[in-house]
């Protein structure tokens, strides 16, 4: 008889509200959690095309969080003088 094993739990998506020092600092500790996935990363929608400040290749970086898919909860990563405005 072999030992059954439960299945691991599914991975939580998160998205990443904000693409300052904290957005950042959130999008590493994701990268390093077993148990949590990155969404997407959600910035202003005159933020998009920056050049200058983008997120690295391969993350979905949007101006809504409707405009990612499948998000289970979301890391609010703004100043609390903006977050009342989102």
């Amino acid at each position: 008889m072999t030992a059954r094993h439960p299945a691991p739990a599914p991975r939580r998506r998160l998205a990443v509200i904000g693409w300052g020092r904290v957005g950042r600092a959130c999008v590493r500790a994701l990268h390093d959690a077993p148990d949590l996935v990155l969404a997407g990363i959600v910035r202003r929608a005159q933020s998009l095309g920056a050049s200058d400040d983008r997120p690295p290749q391969g993350i979905p970086c949007v101006a809504h969080v409707r405009e990612l898919e499948a998000v289970d909860a979301a890391l609010l990563c703004v100043p609390g003088t903006v977050a009342l405005d989102i």
